[in-house]
């Protein structure tokens, strides 16, 4: 028998820098979808607010 060894080849590096600005792109995107979604399903005047004090707990 002979043993074959894993290979991962699915795995990819992104410097950090570029993989947070793709989360950052990532998350307004879903972020723009679920509001757009709440607006025209639900609430009209559903609208984005943030404060600098909550913003450390995300």
């Amino acid at each position: 028998m002979r043993s074959h060894k894993s290979r991962n080849s699915s795995q990819v590096s992104i410097p950090t820098k570029l993989g947070f600005s793709v989360g950052l792109y990532l998350n307004k995107l879903c972020l723009s979808a679920v509001l757009l979604w709440l607006q025209e399903d639900f609430a009209p005047q559903a609208k984005l607010w943030t404060t600098t004090t909550g913003l450390p707990s995300f």
